[in-house]
């Protein structure tokens, strides 16, 4: 709880930050509209808090699947979880990029289906008809309220999904880690069947992991 609690206030004082630095932006932006210089300060001073608030979301993130793993203090995990990542990039960045991907197309799924079936309720119901009980002039709003609901539920329950297999891809990079060190050729624990997908994506994404290092982010 001390790890949870520890990584929660380091988020929220960056966020702080974030909120102090947007206040003082905008009265600073009031006091001199016409001066160039400053608004580009002012976005770089935004956009650096906002890469501190997706670092420090990242490494929390990460140092609680390695806390669960070992029960290690919040900072010994991170330290841990940065170079597993380290030592592992292409293999992190192969199925972060995937995973990546599944994620988004998984979301756009479940919304195209919700409203799908919000439409299909609306159209064959009556009540909902050119007379009926409930009339509606346009099925616009109703599924357009259907998209925002599905979006946010679809979103935080495949976050479960993505921690999972962040969980499983830390996992193996120590189990690759240990096995290394044992002087046992990296023959890892893992099933046949997830050393064959991160050996065919590794190579496929090799090129990704060198130009775009970001994705692991």
């Amino acid at each position: 709880l001390g790890s949870i609690a520890f990584g929660g206030l380091l988020i929220a004082i960056v966020q702080v930050i974030r909120v102090i630095a947007a206040y003082i932006s905008n009265r600073i932006a009031a006091a001199n509209q016409d001066s160039r210089a400053i608004k580009i300060l002012l976005m770089s001073v935004n956009c650096f808090l906002k890469c501190a608030e997706r670092l420090v979301k990242f490494v929390s993130r990460n140092s609680y699947i390695m806390t669960a793993m070992y029960g290690a203090g919040f900072c010994t995990a991170s330290k841990m979880a940065f170079f597993a990542i380290l030592h592992n990039l292409r293999t992190v960045a192969a199925v972060t990029f995937l995973g990546d991907i599944i994620f988004r197309f998984g979301q756009l799924l479940v919304m195209s289906v919700s409203a799908l079936l919000c439409w299909a309720y609306l159209s064959n119901e009556a009540e909902f008809g050119f007379g009926g009980e409930n009339e509606l002039t346009s099925f616009g709003p109703p599924i357009i309220l259907v998209l925002y609901l599905s979006a946010v539920f679809s979103r935080e329950i495949l976050s479960i999904f993505d921690i999972a297999a962040d969980t499983i891809l830390l996992a193996y990079c120590q189990d690759k880690k240990r096995l290394d060190l044992r002087g046992t050729g990296g023959g890892v624990k893992a099933s046949e069947r997830m050393q064959k997908f991160i050996a065919e994506h590794e190579e496929e994404s090799g090129e990704v992991s060198k130009n775009q290092k970001y994705m692991i982010i």
